[in-house]
């Protein structure tokens, strides 16, 4: 169930915004998931980038160490 955040959070340029949170219990544990700020379609393909980047690192690393990947 989304709701929104009770304090609107602040972007670090300043700007006040009210994003959605999606909370859910997982036992003693609150999770709180809250939606990311706007994006450019030039800013969504550098955060994937670096993503496969990492990904690809962590394949290599494991590779020569000679593990499964």
């Amino acid at each position: 169930m989304a709701q929104t955040a009770r304090r609107p959070h602040t972007h670090v340029r300043g700007e006040n915004m009210e994003r959605k949170v999606h909370t859910y219990r997982a036992g003693n544990t609150l999770i709180q998931v809250v939606e990311p700020l706007p994006m450019t379609k030039e800013e969504i393909e550098r955060v994937l980038e670096a993503y496969h980047a990492a990904g690809w690192d962590i394949i290599e690393e494991l590779a020569g160490r000679g593990e499964d990947v």
